[in-house]
């Protein structure tokens, strides 16, 4: 019999008033327990929101009934679709992603030269102003005046002249010197010709190549149609490792899609309103970023997991983060944007942590660990990776100053000695062919042996 759809286990996922209040239960919360389905009590069992002994007592009645917790295990499909290595590698590292590559940096060099040219262009007015004063057609007064406002009078007199072009918006806002430079163009003087060239060169050309280069980048980024989503567990609070694993990454697991990580004080997510988080220096994204601000904050009061840094506190930020999973369009955004640490950082409560790191861990293509130092949460995570079988899907890495000790956590489980993969202070691989394919493999594993339960959203431990 197939198992619920993921949909349907996530509405399980519901903190009940009855259940929240430490002690023993009331009337109300027992009756509320045993009206529950088998997945709602499996959920109800798990929920950090809920007392201990509501907890205690939803999985008791949930053995009672011959359930286990795994029911209430929500697993996101993805996005890969099945295919074998070699159409995998050619997906992640192949032209388009060569496209999305470039067009990004052209995009970001295209601006850099479209300023120069603004510059250029502004620069070359002085010289055209003074050709325009020594032949008589301005006045001295005006060419020391061309910073002032223009008056009524003289807005009348320029829309009378047939220059109500070089009208600003708000025309009370036009200083003199765009109508003296239009004056000096119209008498065909060479210092005006070469700057008008100048400034049509940027706005017709310059500003064409840009919007191209950014239609592409958006198209081969935003649209893209089939990203890997990649579970990062590592050590947190670590100056060191988290240098180096910002640029694993950005380097080596950016490549594949959306990759997931919890925050911590080195590899943190954009503050809601601080400046990177505001004006992204990507310039594409910071053009729209800053308007937006406040629908973003309006939007946020509804769901703490979009517009802004993904926050899990709730079984209802809980559910509203399985779903933004499943926002293809607004994860490529989210990872494009950023100028490193490409990866969707999110934040949770003390309490919520396990199941936000159990659900990203059912709902990934691979498991990325590292093993470079192991504390009581990484032991939680591998025992856990252990228990479903999980490992089939996971890649080890390591820094490599810390080898042995990750080596030594590796031979404690039965798992045939998997393969480690070592990068150094940089966050540099040793050998980055080598791990690629072993992430390739991986994928291809999971993709292949989740598309039967692609439909339900969970893969069993024995097909993972």
């Amino acid at each position: 019999m197939a198992r619920p759809g993921w949909k349907i286990r996530l509405k399980a996922w519901r903190t009940h008033a009855q259940l929240r209040k430490e002690g023993e239960l009331t009337g109300r919360a027992l009756a509320r327990l045993e009206a529950m389905s088998l997945i709602e009590l499996a959920a109800a069992a798990q929920n950090p929101s809920h007392s201990q002994d509501a907890r205690s007592a939803a999985r008791k009645l949930l053995e009672q009934k011959g359930g286990t917790l795994d029911l209430a295990d929500v697993a996101v499909p993805g996005f890969v679709k099945p295919q074998p290595v070699e159409k995998l590698r050619r997906k992640f590292f192949g032209l388009f992603r060569e496209i999305r590559k470039w067009t990004g940096v052209f995009s970001i060099l295209f601006f850099v030269v479209l300023i120069g040219l603004a510059g250029v262009s502004e620069e070359l007015k002085i010289p055209a102003l003074e050709e325009a004063r020594d032949a008589g057609i301005i006045s001295s007064d005006e060419f020391f005046n061309r910073g002032e406002k223009l008056s009524e009078s003289q807005i009348a007199d320029a829309k009378a002249q047939g220059m109500g072009h070089v009208l600003e918006t708000w025309e009370s806002n036009t200083e003199l010197e765009a109508v003296l430079i239009e004056r000096a163009r119209r008498a065909d003087l060479p210092a005006a010709k070469r700057q008008a060239l100048w400034e049509n060169i940027g706005l017709n050309i310059g500003v064409g190549v840009w919007m191209a280069t950014i239609a592409s980048w958006f198209t081969f980024s935003i649209l893209r149609t089939q990203p890997g989503r990649i579970l990062l567990l590592r050590k947190f609070n670590n100056k060191t490792l988290g240098k180096a694993m910002a640029n694993v990454i950005t380097t080596e697991l950016r490549p594949f899609g959306h990759v997931l990580t919890l925050e911590d004080k080195h590899i943190k997510a954009q503050t809601f309103f601080g400046i990177r988080g505001v004006i992204s220096p990507n310039p594409v994204y910071a053009v729209v970023s800053l308007p937006w601000l406040p629908f973003r904050l309006l939007l946020r009061q509804f769901n703490r997991t979009k517009w802004g840094p993904a926050w899990v506190g709730s079984a209802r930020n809980f559910r509203c983060l399985a779903k933004r999973l499943r926002e293809r369009m607004s994860l490529n955004l989210e990872v494009s944007w950023k100028a490193k640490r490409e990866a969707f950082i999110v934040r949770t409560s003390d309490q919520w942590w396990q199941e936000v790191i159990a659900l990203m861990m059912h709902s990934s293509d691979v498991i990325v660990v590292d093993l470079s130092e192991v504390t009581s949460g990484t032991q939680w995570e591998l025992e856990r990776i252990d228990r479903l079988q999980e490992w089939r899907r996971a890649v080890f890495t390591a820094h490599e100053e810390r080898e042995d000790r990750a080596r030594d956590v590796l031979a404690e489980y039965d798992w045939g000695e998997p393969d480690l993969y070592l990068y150094d202070k940089l966050g540099d691989m040793h050998d980055q062919k080598a791990f690629r394919m072993a992430m390739l493999t991986a994928m291809e594993r999971r993709v292949n042996a989740g598309s039967g339960a692609s439909k339900t959203g969970l893969v069993s431990s024995e097909g993972a």
